[in-house]
């Protein structure tokens, strides 16, 4: 499940000042609302909250309230279906947060009601409580990319894993959408690296990325109007990957075969590349919270999809996502000690 995209774009809404909501202002009914819609998903979740910050010290308020609300009429639309949203109110926060769980609204998307690139989908928001209430946004799914570099190449039932040389660079060509014409094209992307391992026999993840935003080449040329072609520059990969497999008195593993298969989805897929695209709503509010991004009166703004009766802050966006299982060089596996493999290769970096 990839809805970590809901939390941490919470996080990056706490960091974002609008000159608009003034710290320790009498109170006002300011809303938030986040929701990211995956069609490879088959469960949807927005959160719906109140914004507010009260006299006392900001943590130990934080700590005891829950800014989430329940008890509202939260509904998708669109392709034809009708979503309603189911309060949860046990949905455990990222380590680190606080309270430790909060109120999301659940959207089954499973077999017939799954969500399909290309389309449109609308949320309101109303409560039978508030009269004339509403709050309402949507957003088009944009299509899912495929990758073509690096890929599982083969024919007649024998098919290997390309190497990825992650100790120098990898290019990444990918195509912005799998088949068919170009409709609806997606506004940014962001590539990661994701590698599946164990410590000590504990199964873990590492991830590299996700990279900055981007929509056109970075690096390299795809050679196709199509297509993006991105540079993982010489070594980056690897020298994150060093600086993570640090402990030189763990033991780490994964599972490197099978490299070569009878079908592509049979080999490993321990390590992947994978490209997410996002939607416009979602791709302007990211490039809002870039750091270095300022408007004209050095001021970043608070961008937001969202309208409605009362004050609302939020994005209701999408992503869709493809990826591809690459093989580690044996300079890799020693750089990192994966495996019990600790001899450095001749040609090894």
């Amino acid at each position: 499940m990839r809805n970590c995209y809901l939390w941490l774009l919470s996080l990056l809404f706490l960091l974002a000042c609008d000159e608009q909501i003034h710290l320790n202002a009498p109170y006002q009914d300011i809303w938030v609302v986040y929701g990211i819609l995956d069609p490879a998903d088959t469960v949807q979740y927005v959160r719906v909250s109140k914004a507010f910050l009260p006299e006392e010290n900001a943590l130990e308020f934080a700590a005891q309230h829950d800014p989430t609300l329940s008890g509202l009429n939260v509904t998708i639309t669109g392709n034809g279906q009708v979503y309603q949203g189911i309060a949860t109110d046990d949905f455990d926060r990222e380590e680190g947060l606080f309270p430790e769980s909060m109120t999301v609204y659940r959207f089954s998307t499973r077999g017939t009601q799954r969500l399909l690139p290309d389309q449109r989908y609308d949320i309101t928001v109303t409560a039978d409580s508030l009269e004339g209430f509403k709050l309402a946004a949507y957003t088009r799914i944009p299509p899912i990319p495929s990758i073509s570099r690096p890929i599982v190449q083969g024919r007649f039932n024998h098919y290997c894993l390309p190497t990825a040389r992650f100790e120098d660079s990898v290019e990444v060509v990918f195509r912005k959408r799998k088949q068919g014409p170009l409709s609806n094209e997606a506004m940014f992307y962001e590539l990661r690296v994701a590698f599946d391992y164990q410590e000590n026999g504990v199964s873990k993840q590492y991830q590299y990325g996700p990279t900055r935003i981007f929509d056109s080449n970075r690096g390299c040329s795809a050679n196709h109007p199509d297509a993006i072609c991105y540079l993982l520059n010489n070594g980056v990969v690897m020298n994150s990957m060093r600086s993570h497999f640090v402990d030189s008195t763990q033991y780490y593993t994964y599972l490197a075969s099978p490299s070569c298969a009878d079908a592509p989805f049979f080999v490993s897929k321990e390590v992947r590349i994978s490209v997410t695209a996002m939607d416009s709503a979602l791709g302007r509010y990211m490039l809002s919270t870039i750091p270095n991004f300022r408007n004209f009166n050095t001021v970043q703004p608070e961008v937001t999809n969202f309208t409605g009766t009362d004050k609302v802050f939020g994005v209701f966006g999408a992503i869709t996502e493809d990826d591809t299982p690459v093989a580690l060089t044996e300079c890799a596996r020693a750089l990192l000690r994966l495996n019990g493999s600790r001899t450095l290769p001749d040609d090894c970096k």
